[in-house]
This record gives structure tokens, sequence and C-alpha cells, in this order.
């Protein structure tokens, strides 16, 4: 019988390092601390030409360079012909939680983004019309490059932020983050009978060399905050592969009938009271803040804050050469432009000054904000007030609200204080 059944209720959404091919082992080598009938101690395992493992002891541990410990035994003696029977994972000296079953080897690599709201993704076909004399209609209709744009927007609640999966996190500047770092998205969609992400893909969308465009952090008085990532490539496919991340993930707790809180994962979804008043440092142009300096929003300042807003657009260009569709490079045009805003309800009004004759009315200005979690989001210490916007206080009996948008260029951090994050590999599901 046809299911005709075209709703899909359950999707997973996974990140990997382009670097690395689809079944590759993420690392360069592994640690195996062999034990059984091979010698204890550490033994150091190298990769082929290829990018998989020679051989492995049938029972082991892997060590990440993060300090992650992960155990395996074999079906089938010292070879993993026989697949693997169990495997488990977790921090150094601490009890390993278990993944339910799956490859390690063929999905290592894979990243799951917890806390995901929404995917969207956008592709066009560029066509370019060619005519000749003699007809007035079409000579060719080319097809040009095909231009693919995926956004994902995910509450902020402890876990690895998406930027950390779309970034080089070994790098402290912007340019040395962005410029070279290219991601690969996979989409998993499963049948609406589904409660979960596990079991048979129905279709997997996979999306290679995909580059980081746009972010954006959202801290709204009403709401969850938000992390917003857009990524641009050229490349996606559709299919019901089995090489496709899916099931189970990491340190994920199973209830009756359902996962249990966010909080068992991450620090949990963050809100208005977790702006860390303490450890953020606003703009002085703001009414109230008495100066400038970390925690100078003290116990909180007369101007009532809404909503903190802060974005990078990173353009990309891309390069060409002869004897290839493809653009062998997407660079960033710069310089990168980087704005925050900041919304208030004000009893006051918006308190700067603007004087046509005073070449010196504005101030650089330092923006950084951090919530309970441990993110932190900085801006730099070149921020210029671009824009102010008062308005409100109708006859209605609404609020006095001022927006305040600051400019600068080619700064924007992203840090957590739990840096130091357990890669996240994919079991194949039950």
């Amino acid at each position: 019988m046809v299911n005709n059944r075209t709703f899909y209720a359950v999707k997973q959404l996974s990140i990997k390092n382009n670097d690395y091919a689809n079944n590759s082992v993420l690392l360069d080598a592994i640690q195996v601390n062999a034990s059984g009938q091979h010698a204890s101690g550490v033994t150091q395992i190298d990769l082929n030409a290829s990018g998989s493992l020679d051989a492995l002891p049938s029972i082991g541990q892997f060590i990440t360079p993060s300090g992650e410990l992960i155990t395996y035994t074999s079906t089938s003696g010292d070879s993993l012909g026989g697949g693997l029977l169990g495997v488990t994972r977790g921090a150094t000296n601490t009890q390993a939680t278990v993944i339910e079953s799956g490859d390690l080897l063929k999905y290592a690599g894979w990243e799951v983004v917890h806390g995901v709201q929404s995917v969207g993704v956008t592709t066009n076909f560029s066509l370019e019309q060619v005519f000749e004399f003699g007809q007035i209609e079409i000579y060719e209709n080319i097809e040009a490059l095909p231009e693919l744009e995926v956004t994902v927007e995910r509450v902020l609640d402890g876990t690895k932020p998406l930027w950390f999966m779309v970034t080089d996190d070994t790098k402290t500047t912007l340019n040395e983050a962005v410029a070279n770092y290219k991601a690969d998205v996979g989409l998993n969609i499963y049948a609406d009978s589904q409660n979960r992400a596990s079991g048979t893909i129905r279709q997997f969308m996979f999306m290679s060399g995909m580059f980081i465009s746009n972010a954006t952090y959202t801290f709204p008085v009403d709401g969850n905050f938000t992390e917003s990532i857009t990524m641009v490539g050229n490349d996606k496919t559709w299919t019901q592969s089995a090489n496709a991340p899916s099931g189970n993930w990491t340190q994920e707790r199973v209830g009756n009938g359902g996962v249990e809180d966010a909080t068992v994962i991450g620090s949990g979804v963050q809100r208005r009271e977790n702006l860390s008043l303490t450890a953020s440092e606003v703009p002085t142009d703001l009414p109230g803040v008495p100066g400038a300096g970390v925690g100078n929003l003290g116990s909180g300042i007369n101007e009532h804050l809404q909503t903190i807003t802060l974005s990078v657009d990173i353009g990309r260009e891309d390069l060409f050469e002869l004897g290839a569709k493809k653009p062998f490079f997407k660079s960033v045009t710069f310089p990168v432009e980087v704005s925050a805003t900041f919304e208030v309800v004000t009893a006051e009004g918006d308190l700067v000054e603007a004087l046509s004759d005073n070449d010196t009315n504005l101030v650089n200005q330092n923006i950084l904000i951090k919530t309970d979690s441990g993110l932190t989001v900085n801006l730099g210490a070149e921020n210029k007030l671009l824009s102010i916007d008062f308005g409100g206080g109708d006859a209605g009996g609404g609020n006095d609200n001022v927006t305040y948008t600051y400019q600068t260029f080619n700064v924007f951090s992203v840090s957590h204080d739990n840096a130091d994050y357990s890669r996240r590999v994919a079991a194949t599901g039950a």
C-alpha cells in the first residue's frame, strides 16, 4: 500500500568540517589505549592515504585531543569487519555514557545542532538568455551556477553554539575564523509516524562546502535568546544514503515517551533574566549608564533594556577560473560590517546631542554581551553610534521607545566559558 502522507514531523540537523570526507575519520591520528589481547598503554594509530584506519585493536579506548574518552568493543575478534557491538564515550576518568548503536568510524566528524527552532533553505538557479539576429525567440537559455542559502535559528541553551561549528574556532580574529572555513550541512527528514530522529531516514539533504555569510544574536525581553546563522554555497543533493548521520546523540537522555529537559546537555534555554549584568558592557550613550567598563549595567540602569541585537554581515565574492564552472573560492568582501542595536523604554528621551558645528559628537564605545550560560559576543572597542530612533508614546498611551544603532567593522568575536565541547558523534539509531 502506498503511503500518501506528505507531512514529515521530525527533522535532524547536523554539521561537519568540509575538510573531512563524508565517511572518513575526523582525526589525523587516533590514540588507542589497548587492552585484552593487546599490550596495555597508549598506541598511536595513523590514518592511511585514503583517510581510513588501517587497523584497530579489538578492545580499546579512543582519546580525542579534547580529552574525550571513547571505548568500543568488536563483534568479531581483532577486526572491525563484524561491526561494533557497543560504543561508549565520555570525559577522561569519568563514567562514559552509552550510544545505543552505530558505526563510530562512519559518522565521525558530524555534530548535532541542539536547540534548533527553524531551518530554511533557498535554491536559486541563475538563468542567462542569449538571443540572435533573425528571431525574437530565445536562442539559448543558459543555466548558470546554482546558488544555495541556508538559515538556521536556534535557542541559546548552553550547548555548543552553531558559530563554533561553521567557523574555525581555533582562530581569534574574525578574518581568520571565517575566511577559509567550509562546513557541510546535513538535514534528515523522517516519516511523520516518528516521535524522534532515529530509525529509517525518509530523505537526506546534503549541502557541501558552505560558507558562513551572516550571524545574528538576539537578546529580547520577551521570548528566548537566539542565534541565527546563514550559510551560502553551490552544491546540494537529496539521497536516502545510509551514510547520513542519524540517531540518538551523545548525552541525550531518553525518558518515558521522550527526551528529558534540555538541561541534561546544557545550562538551559536563556531568557531575559539570563543576561549577565555584571559581565556585560553596553555603550555609555544609553541614559543611566555610569561609565565604560565591564559590568556598567550594574544592578540595572535608569532606562529599561528591551532588546539587544548583534549582527555581522560577511559578504562573499565568487572567484572563477577558466575550465571550471564552480568558483574556486568565495572570498570575504572587506570591510565586514558589524552592527548592534539597543532598544530601551525611556522616561527621559535619548539624551544624545547632535550639533552641526561639532566635529566630536560621538566617541568610540565598547560592546560586550554575556549570558549566564557562558556565551560571550564581543564587538570590540570601536563602535560608533550610527542612528537613534525615538518614537512611541502616542495618544493611545504607548511607551516612549529609543533604539540606538551602532556600527563597527571587522570585529565580531564569539566565545564560551565551556569552549572545549565534546565532539558529537552520531549513532545509526535504534
